[in-house]
């Protein structure tokens, strides 16, 4: 389950996940603009 400290970046994601998109990529670049972001 992905987490994030903005509900907007949460709500975002699961809207994204449901479309099936690429998740490395979208972490990748969630981690690269949020560092803050938790994994787990």
């Amino acid at each position: 389950m992905i987490r994030y400290r903005k509900e907007g970046m949460y709500h975002n994601f699961l809207v994204i996940k449901k479309d099936d998109v690429n998740i490395e990529g979208i972490l990748n670049a969630i981690l690269h603009y949020h560092p803050s972001v938790s994994v787990r």
